[in-house]
């Protein structure tokens, strides 16, 4: 029914579709982790379509360029890239997203955000080493710390004793075109744990210690 909703009526394009999902539900996040796929995550460990709302400070490109660089990032390059391309003006007022799934495995929590960005037809576009280049071009590295920040700001106000380090799992970005359980993690799969201090950094950055914070599904 949600498929003929979408457009797809046809069955060649259903079959497609839900063998897509089937590969995404089924592909290890993790390469040392075989078990440790979205299929085995129950509906109670996750939430969908979180919103987030919130007071945003002044934001000067030349902090967030400070910030990746004094930390470090293994994407600094792509970051500054990004960063430069995006060429905005110092702006104030609020700030606004959505974060696809946030799930919970093991007392961590994670961000999942989907992508079907086409980058070839053949399985080695998808490997992780090709994903970097993408992520920066999409303008997607800068988006994943603000919803990490968004997540972490939730989290403090919801867990008792909550430390970053303990308690935030990491980001997968999927690229639902290259996942596949043969292929293994390592292909469709960018993923990325930002160091504590970076996030507190950014948090500085993006909200300057205000303390309202809203996250909902």
């Amino acid at each position: 029914m949600q498929l003929a909703n979408f457009g797809y009526h046809t069955a060649q394009w259903q079959k497609t579709i839900t063998q897509l999902i089937f590969d995404v539900l089924n592909t290890a996040l993790e390469p040392e982790q075989p078990h440790f796929t979205l299929s085995r995550i129950g509906f109670d460990k996750r939430l969908n379509e979180l919103e987030f709302y919130h007071p945003l400070a002044k934001i000067m490109p030349s902090d967030l360029r400070a910030a990746f660089a004094e930390f470090g990032h293994k994407n600094l390059t792509h970051f500054t890239e990004e960063i430069n391309r995006l060429a905005f003006a110092p702006v104030r007022g609020f700030m606004k997203g959505y974060i696809d799934m946030i799930f919970e495995h093991e007392g961590r929590y994670y961000l999942v955000d989907y992508k079907s960005n086409l980058l070839g037809f053949k399985q080695e576009a998808y490997h992780h080493s090709h994903l970097n280049a993408e992520m920066a071009q999409a303008g997607y590295l800068l988006q994943y710390h603000i919803y990490v920040v968004a997540l972490h700001r939730y989290l403090s106000t919801r867990l008792p004793d909550y430390r970053y380090e303990t308690h935030f799992g990491g980001v997968y970005y999927l690229f639902l075109r290259g996942m596949n359980p043969d292929w293994g993690a390592n292909y469709g799969i960018y993923r990325d744990k930002p160091a504590a201090a970076l996030i507190d950094r950014l948090d500085g950055i993006f909200w300057g210690g205000v303390e309202y914070n809203e996250l909902r599904g």
